[in-house]
């Protein structure tokens, strides 16, 4: 068997590819969220909390 084939036949991972790499791609998906949001909350909070300060000084 050439290589091309068992790339191909391992892709396609015994018909049920769409299912495979579906799934694989909504964990992935979900994985960035779980590092994304919680980052992207967190500069929103320190730039909230510098604003507050900022307006303290004045």
């Amino acid at each position: 068997m050439s290589d091309l084939s068992a790339w191909t036949t391992w892709l396609a991972m015994g018909g049920y590819a769409g299912y495979v790499w579906g799934a694989l791609g909504f964990t992935l998906i979900v994985l960035a969220m779980n590092v994304l949001l919680p980052w992207l909350q967190l500069r929103a909070l320190r730039k909230q909390i510098r604003q507050s300060y900022e307006s303290q000084e004045e």
